[in-house]
């Protein structure tokens, strides 16, 4: 399962961390992905839920691709990044994308050959990886559904990342290098995907949308969430699942649960999808919040202390002794 996503890099730090080389071209420097065009807008945030635009990272050999980057100035690329929408709607449907009622955020591994929805992003080969610095599950075991941000366990720079660092001044560059957080600063999650066009009759305007394949939890992931998203750990894997020469069944084998993931508790202010800032990445003691609700329950079941008043006039004090001011004694 994974629902809520955060991917806070801009489209510089997104093509940065997309860095590679070319296949038989190890020795010349790396290439950042092109930026296609698409007309949907991708804003970053920390907490990212489905029916949101996001990046992917595609083949430039998908018809859509060849006909958008005709247009473009400079040399195509191999892989493009791309804006597309969290939330599959297939090319087959007839009414507004909004009112689809079944929910296609996730794709279960164990029939995507099947189900018809996914069966025209299957046979075109309209395959994507989905981008994030990470994911988030609610382990429901816990007393109170703890929020986990779950992140790449190696999330240092790839060497193409370093590389283009190194031969650049741009500041904003090496910050996305360097890193402010757990998270972000250097590999991003890669999960595998499909994704379909859908057209509008009257305009013939497409709306690109994507879904995450999910498949049967890793045992080391498995106390967290009984599914995880297909993990795509390498170069090489990435580079089949993109190759438009193979099919998606032949590769469909290569999707199996993998044990590079790392994870730590956050805040519930992730739970409300309009928090959309740092604090939702940002790393907690989950015993200080029982610790700090337990006191709270205590002191909302606590009686209040009765107070009783003393007149100066009418007070315990002794001869001789100095008569008590207007003093409230509390009843113990």
């Amino acid at each position: 399962m994974c629902g809520r996503t955060a991917c806070s890099r801009n489209r510089d730090g997104v093509q940065c961390a997309c860095a590679y080389r070319p296949r038989g071209q190890g020795k010349l420097k790396p290439t950042k992905p092109q930026w296609l065009d698409s007309g949907q807008t991708y804003y970053p945030s920390y907490n990212i839920s489905p029916q949101s635009n996001t990046p992917v990272l595609l083949s430039s050999q998908h018809a859509h691709v060849t006909r958008l980057l005709s247009a473009s100035e400079g040399p195509a690329t191999r892989r493009v990044l791309q804006v597309m929408k969290w939330g599959l709607v297939p090319s087959w449907y007839k009414g507004e994308p909004g009112k689809f009622s079944t929910l296609l955020n996730n794709c279960r591994h164990e029939g995507m050959l099947e189900k018809p929805s996914f069966r025209t992003a299957v046979q075109k080969k309209q395959r994507c990886v989905v981008l994030a610095d990470g994911f988030y599950e609610w382990n429901k075991k816990s007393p109170h559904k703890q929020p986990y941000l779950i992140h790449l366990a190696d999330t240092s720079p790839s060497p193409e990342m370093k590389e283009l660092t190194s031969q650049t001044n741009d500041e904003e560059t090496q910050e996305v290098i360097d890193g402010f957080s757990d998270v972000v600063g250097g590999r991003m999650l890669a999960m595998a995907g499909l994704f379909d066009v859908w057209t509008r009759e009257e305009t013939e305007e497409p709306l690109f949308t994507y879904t995450i394949i999910t498949l049967d939890a890793h045992p080391d992931f498995a106390h967290i969430h009984h599914r995880m998203p297909a993990m795509l750990t390498d170069e090489a894997a990435i580079e089949k699942w993109l190759d438009p020469s193979l099919s998606t069944e032949e590769l469909a084998p290569m999707l199996q649960p993998t044990s590079v993931l790392a994870w730590y508790p956050v805040s519930t202010v992730v739970n409300n999808v309009r928090h959309k800032t740092s604090e939702c990445v940002q790393r907690i003691d989950p015993r200080k919040r029982v610790s700090k609700q337990q006191n709270t329950l205590l002191n909302w079941f606590s009686p209040m202390p009765k107070t009783k008043a003393v007149s100066p006039a009418v007070s315990d004090a002794k001869d001789g002794d100095p008569p008590e001011s207007k003093k409230t004694k509390l009843d113990n």
